[in-house]
Parts: C-alpha cells; sequence; structure tokens
C-alpha cells in the first residue's frame, strides 16, 4: 500500500507525504473475535513514532463486518517477504 501510495504522490495524484500516513496492517496482527488490529512497527513497514507508536485498533462493528467479509471473500492467501499475511492485496 505505501509503494503504491508513493507512486501515486511521485506523480501528484494524491498529497505528498500521505504514505507516512496511511496505517498498513497485517493479518497476523489482528484478532478477529475481539475486533481489533495491532498496529506493530517492524523496520520494512514502519509505524510512526516507531515502537512508541505502536497500538490497538478496536474496531466497530460494522467495520469489523465490512473487514470480515473482504477477508473471506477477497483477500488473496499471500505471505511478504517478512513472514506477514498483508492484509491488502492486489
Amino acid at each position: 500500500m505505501r509503494a503504491f501510495l508513493k507512486r501515486c504522490e511521485s506523480i501528484d495524484a494524491v498529497d505528498q507525504e500521505l504514505h507516512d500516513k496511511v496505517l498498513s496492517s497485517s493479518l497476523n496482527n489482528g484478532d478477529r473475535e475481539n475486533q481489533w488490529l495491532r498496529a506493530k512497527h517492524r523496520p520494512e513497514n514502519p509505524v510512526k513514532n516507531k515502537e512508541r507508536g505502536e497500538r490497538l485498533i478496536a474496531l466497530n462493528s460494522d467495520v469489523y463486518q465490512v473487514l470480515n467479509d473482504y477477508i473471506d471473500h477477497n483477500c488473496e492467501d499471500l505471505t511478504d517477504e517478512w513472514g506477514q499475511k498483508p492484509l491488502l492485496t492486489t
């Protein structure tokens, strides 16, 4: 996602530095039963403020349902080069 946004920035399709404002997560960083995602810092996928920026993100029921539907029906079963399963796949 961040690479795509950087490309969009380079052609002035989106605001500059947008890639720094987007949370990129993976299926390894969530709990579908308890409705949350974890923002976890990794050098290959940094979180703003690094380890201090790590946090749990609670999802409301509507967002939780949409996310689960996406995971169940549209998310490709991929693993990246760091062993993570990207939440958003292309």
